[in-house]
């Protein structure tokens, strides 16, 4: 759909020939076949042997170029390496980690967390990459499924765990456990008192310069382990733990390194597409390549997609502890930021604010994906401006990706469908990934299951094989349990969940369809569509609102925009009664559903009395929020820092 008559466009090449150019013969990324672990994928040519010499290339060719910056702190290419290859050889000779090992990394962004990540990769270990935000509890499980030989933990996460942090090492047969203490932390008793248990210690004092392992900090000793190759393990992400505790996702070395390829690729396609001559790329870039991460590095977008893609073009990754859209401003404008995003309520802060709107800043792309990119996402793009470091005016792009939550990478990017600001479809397959709906790829609008091959796509899940065999084929098929449709250029569009298909009197409704309807109404924030039973038609859809902060909007006034907007799928509209229908209720222990709105089914009538409640408790309640800012009380789960209305409206 396009939303502004102004930002029509017309691609200047198609797909397939966009594709011949940076992958065929001669091309910048030239691909061919390989056969890995039992599996024919397509790989690019000069993918590294592995990740230690992706790291060790890229401080070779910018050895002098800032790489990290938080706050105050800013770390060049070759000061990054200094101290990662001090911890690596810490690791090895204090700790007794080597190649195929695994060390846990659990903390919020901070620049220990990618140099304890690239510490890992210069050893050959393996990175278990944990969700710091999950409870107590779920961090341990994490941790004792995996059983990593070293646990890394910032201040938070070390007050969190302190009461079972001995039982937790000790069950994970760890050799040390390493804090990371910033200057300020306001809790700093809890976390001495957590250091006092055994095996407990502060991570300056074990890797910093003039400790007692200073001599074997510099001795460079993890270069006595053997190189890795493609088919050896290198992370563990986790899953969301919807249906349960969380499961670990193992990735190869061939898995990460694909994940260092897709911005590369994305700026091809998009220059060919815009019309670029063959051959920009070679020209060197007027400005350093420069990335806000403003979303959790043990996220696949933050930890692979941006760290890898970054380092890979030699470029700037500038972090944020948490999402705060006045500083993402500040910073944006003060590092010469090209290109931001994360979750679609990111972008939104952005697009829906004067003050970005009206700056004069070097951002080149925004990124939204992770759930559904609402339609109403395109409404301020033709406003964007983006100041070039020559001072040509240029617009800034908003690209869409799709990420199955259990595949560990990204799948797809819409580096620009015919339609610019059509974010309905969730992109097309990167390189070499497939994205296959039912085996059939083009031209068919029927929604079915969707399902992804390629060298991005996991290992398994980590010692769950019967969890693998369910998604996993064996000859590297992952079922996403999506559902969707390949039109015929290959833009896959995404159109819910398998499970969240809602059948209304014998009628096939997606859920997506449903909430772009709510979407168009510039009120809403966020909206989740689900079925409800009924005693006649089955189903009927049923969907959450959350409105805009400070924005008041009724059931009435929401039903009737939606019913000009979205069509009746059964040809009888009717109103979900009271009495025998029911509605879905987020918490924090249930499912997450699409967009992180998390749904449980309740009967109605507790689901009103629930709500009310709620409401009640959100007007009186501000400590209910969690570092994130996210509301965190069970019964809520709250997208946003500020307070928000939820309402219900079944149709």
């Amino acid at each position: 759909m396009n939303t502004n008559a102004d930002f029509e466009w017309v691609p200047k090449r198609s797909v397939e020939e966009v594709d011949q150019l940076i992958h065929g013969p001669g091309g910048p990324l030239e691909t061919h076949k390989i056969v890995l672990n039992r599996r024919v994928v397509k790989v690019i040519k000069s993918t590294p042997p592995n990740l230690r010499t992706l790291f060790l290339n890229a401080v070779e060719k910018h050895a002098n170029a800032d790489y990290l910056v938080l706050d105050d702190e800013r770390y060049t290419y070759q000061e990054t390496l200094d101290a990662c290859s001090r911890v690596a050889s810490v690791f090895r000779d204090v700790y007794g980690v080597r190649k195929g090992d695994r060390v846990a990394i659990v903390m919020r962004n901070y620049l220990e967390w990618i140099i304890a990540f690239w510490a890992c990769h210069l050893l050959g270990a393996v990175a278990v990459c944990v969700n710091a935000f999950s409870p107590g509890h779920v961090i341990a499980h994490c941790l004792t499924m995996t059983t990593p030989k070293v646990i890394i933990l910032d201040a938070e996460r070390a007050v969190r765990l302190s009461s079972h942090i001995v039982q937790v090492k000790t069950e994970c047969g760890a050799t040390g456990v390493l804090v990371i203490a910033k200057k300020g932390y306001d809790d700093a008793k809890r976390v001495k008192i957590a250091m006092q248990s055994a095996g407990v210690h502060d991570w300056d004092k074990v890797v910093g310069k003039s400790t007692r392992h200073a001599k074997i900090a510099f001795s460079q000793s993890w270069r006595k382990e053997a190189p890795s190759e493609w088919a050896d393990d290198a992370t563990i992400f986790f899953t969301s733990g919807t249906t349960g505790l969380p499961k670990g996702v193992l990735c190869s070395q061939l898995n990460n390194l694909s994940a260092s390829y897709q911005r590369m690729i994305n700026g091809l396609r998009g220059g060919l597409r815009k019309g670029e001559p063959v051959g920009f790329w070679k020209n060197p870039p007027p400005l350093q390549s420069s990335s806000l991460l403003t979303i959790p590095l043990f996220h696949v977008i933050g930890g692979m997609a941006t760290v890898y893609g970054a380092t890979l073009q030699g470029g700037k990754i500038v972090l944020m502890k948490k999402w705060e859209v006045d500083r993402a401003i500040e910073l944006l404008e003060k590092e010469k930021i090209t290109t931001t995003g994360g979750v679609p309520s990111i972008a939104l802060d952005l697009l829906e604010n004067e003050t970005f709107l009206k700056s004069k800043t070097y951002l080149q792309s925004i990124t939204a994906g992770g759930s559904p990119v609402p339609p109403h996402v395109a409404r301020n793009i033709p406003k964007l401006r983006g100041s070039n470091a020559d001072g040509a005016v240029a617009r800034c792009v908003v690209f869409s990706w799709y990420s199955a939550p259990k595949k560990g990478r990204i799948a797809t990017y819409n580096y620009m469908s015919n339609a610019w600001c059509n974010f309905s479809a969730q992109g097309y397959g990167l390189t070499e990934t497939c994205a296959g709906v039912a085996s059939v790829i083009g031209g068919d609008s029927t929604t079915r299951p969707e399902s992804t091959h390629g060298p991005q796509v996991m290992t398994g899940y980590y010692k769950n094989p019967a969890a693998t065999a369910k998604v996993l084929t064996k000859d590297g098929w992952f079922n996403s349990q999506d559902l969707g449709y390949v039109d015929k250029e290959g833009f896959l569009y995404i159109k819910g969940r398998v499970k969240d298909l809602i059948i209304r009197g014998g009628e096939n409704i997606d859920a997506v369809s449903v909430e772009n309807a709510f979407y168009d109404d510039e009120r809403v924030l966020s909206c989740a569509a689900v079925g409800v039973p009924d005693a006649r038609l089955g189903e009927l859809p049923a969907v959450f609102v959350v409105p805009k902060h400070g924005m008041e909007v009724t059931e009435e006034e929401l039903m009737v925009g939606v019913k000009e907007r979205c069509r009746d799928q059964g040809g009888e509209k009717k109103r979900a009664r009271k009495e025998d229908s029911g509605v879905r209720e987020r918490t924090g222990e249930e499912k997450e559903g699409r967009g992180g709105i998390k749904e449980k089914q309740v009967p109605i009538n507790e689901q009103v009395k629930k709500l009310e409640e709620r409401k009640q408790m959100i007007r009186s309640d501000k400590s209910t929020r969690d570092e994130r800012g996210f509301v965190n009380e069970s019964g809520l789960g709250f997208v946003g820092r500020e307070k928000q209305t939820e309402r219900i409206v079944a149709g």
